[in-house]
């Protein structure tokens, strides 16, 4: 997904959001969306930091660490393809 692509979605949400003032169970499910897809979003620079970096490494671990908090907190909100990968691992 390109920057622009997800800039574009990320704007729909906060406009979704905006209008869903006073909506607790919309904006619950604007934010699993908006967790999705940051983490869409994150998902090259996690891996290009990874790559970059000593396995084991303090930036390594602190990388991932930053990802995996973020899936471990929306679990379900993830791009399908990390879902598939962890479920054929």
């Amino acid at each position: 997904m390109t920057p622009e692509a997800i800039a574009e979605l990320k704007g729909y949400l906060r406009a979704a959001d905006r209008a869903a003032q006073g909506d607790e169970t919309i904006q619950k499910r604007i934010a699993f969306l908006s967790a999705g897809l940051e983490y869409t979003a994150r998902q090259p620079k996690c891996t290009n930091a990874a790559s970059r970096t000593r396995p084991g490494s303090r930036d390594t671990h602190e990388t991932l660490g930053v990802h995996e908090r973020a899936f471990l907190k929306q679990p379900l909100a993830v791009n399908v393809a990390v879902v598939a990968g962890m479920m054929t691992s």
